[in-house]
């Protein structure tokens, strides 16, 4: 960093931009021991995210650092201990803000669209800037028709029964009762009945809004020049009126909380399938492997499954997880257990006394550009006392996929949910589909293992983390 420092002198007063984040970066390889020791006071662990955020979260501090050691003609022998002094004070000043971090309510229309927007409350309606900013500037009729939707809607609503996404109660109680999922690759519809309570995606985050867009970013950008502030030393660290008057980014930190979330998520999987042992043996089998498959799923999508586990936001998982049962499943193929005493084993799948697949289905559907199918079994669940509950059933497990010439072309499965299949672009015209289906009802069959652990493992993940019962039953 010597080397570095002198090069910086030497350059003075022409330097520029990338000279400051040179000096910044020889300080980064100088310090690790440093950077790493404050990045773990800051977000408890040091990981190669925390410390990426981290050290981003500090080059804006560094540079205002060296513009002010620069512009009051210290000593460049003191350089080195200045910055340390910043990146000290810099830690204490997250940590402090660290605990004003809350849950804020995001646009589920945005996330579709892989994007985080704060929402602003008022009185339980909420409204999102991007939505509306889309109403006025977006040609296609497919983002319009999201955004007029979420641009102003209810803090109440439901998930999907297919895509498991939230659907606003202002959009659902029309007067027909009747609910289509607003979501462009979601084909849902039915009644109003069908559908489950579900609280309203969120985010935890440290914030500082954008007045004019409600967006969130990672890092801060948009900011004045460093060469600027050398030029104007009253320009340091946000203290002029065009700082404080320009469009402030919002900044989502690294939440500290989330490894202990996971530790506490993995620990409650383990203990609860440890007293299996306790369960009958014919239910056993299929308990054990539906948490090995949240196990597997975490593993996979740990940031996901946090979120859908810890804080209950739908993610529309269930399909994966329920595909990793199967799989599973599977594998122990045959398996035996006794039930009065009688052993009975099973081989099959489609085994009755498996309990999980209703039969084999087969369908024709034609691709389109989008390289989707919708679920096209004819088979028709019939359920509900008044026999109100009236739908295809779900696709289970895809057996196989048949070109126009009865050619297989299971090699060009990309994935698939419990209502559409998604297959390579390259793929058109007509094909069939043979599955195995099991019933559309989220408390039946294999359903009800994926269901019932799923909520012993959400209120016991509530217990250990709130020292009480879950209150909401979801």
């Amino acid at each position: 960093m010597n080397e570095q420092i002198n090069t910086f002198r030497q350059r003075l007063p022409n330097i520029t931009d990338h000279d400051i984040n040179a000096l910044i970066d020889s300080f980064f390889i100088a310090f690790p021991d440093k950077i790493s020791h404050y990045c773990q006071k800051t977000y408890t662990e040091v990981t190669p995210v925390s410390l990426a955020a981290f050290k981003a979260l500090l080059q804006e501090e560094l540079s205002n650092a060296v513009i002010s050691f620069v512009n009051n003609n210290y000593n460049f022998e003191n350089l080195k201990a200045y910055l340390l002094g910043t990146v000290r004070a810099a830690s204490k000043r997250l940590l402090k803000s660290d605990k004003k971090t809350k849950s804020s309510y995001v646009c589920p229309g945005c996330r579709f669209y892989e994007m985080t927007t704060i929402l602003e409350n008022r009185k339980k309606i909420l409204y999102c800037n991007i939505c509306n900013n889309n109403l006025i500037t977006e040609s296609s009729p497919e983002k319009i028709n999201l955004s007029k939707i979420f641009a102003e809607h209810s803090t109440q609503g439901h998930g999907c029964p297919d895509c498991s996404r939230f659907i606003p109660k202002s959009l659902v109680f029309d007067k027909n009762y009747t609910v289509s999922c607003p979501y462009p690759d979601c084909f849902f519809s039915g009644n109003v009945n069908d559908l489950i309570s579900m609280s309203h995606p969120r985010c935890m985050a440290s914030i500082e809004l954008s007045i004019d867009t409600g967006f969130l970013h990672t890092i801060g950008v948009g900011r004045c020049s460093a060469i600027d502030r050398l030029q104007d030393p009253g320009r340091l660290s946000g203290r002029t009126s065009v700082d404080r008057n320009s469009t402030t980014d919002a900044r989502l930190v690294v939440n500290s909380d989330y490894h202990n979330y996971l530790s506490v998520l993995l620990s409650v999987i383990d203990n609860q399938q440890k007293s299996l042992r306790f369960n009958r043996e014919c239910t056993l089998l299929h308990k054990s492997l539906m948490y090995d498959a949240y196990r597997k799923m975490i593993n996979l999508y740990p940031e996901i499954m946090v979120s859908y586990l810890v804080h209950l936001n739908r993610q529309g998982l269930q399909h994966k997880i329920f595909q990793e049962y199967v799989r599973l499943l599977e594998q122990n193929l045959p398996y035996s257990y006794i039930r009065n005493n009688e052993k009975i084993v099973i081989t099959s799948l489609l085994d009755k006394s498996l309990c999980v697949f209703d039969g084999v289905s087969e369908f024709s559907a034609t691709v389109d550009e989008t390289s989707e199918i919708k679920n096209g079994t004819k088979e028709m669940y019939v359920g509900g006392r008044t026999g109100f509950y009236y739908k295809p059933y779900f696709i289970g497990k895809i057996l196989d996929i048949k070109d126009q010439h009865d050619c297989s072309i299971l090699d060009q499965l990309q994935e698939y949910s419990f209502s559409k299949i998604k297959l390579k672009p390259e793929v058109r015209g007509t094909v069939s589909v043979k599955h195995l289906r099991i019933s559309p009802h989220y408390q039946m069959g294999g359903l009800v293992y994926l269901n019932r652990i799923r909520r012993k493992i959400v209120d016991s993940v509530y217990y250990k983390l709130n020292g009480k019962k879950r209150p909401v039953s979801r």
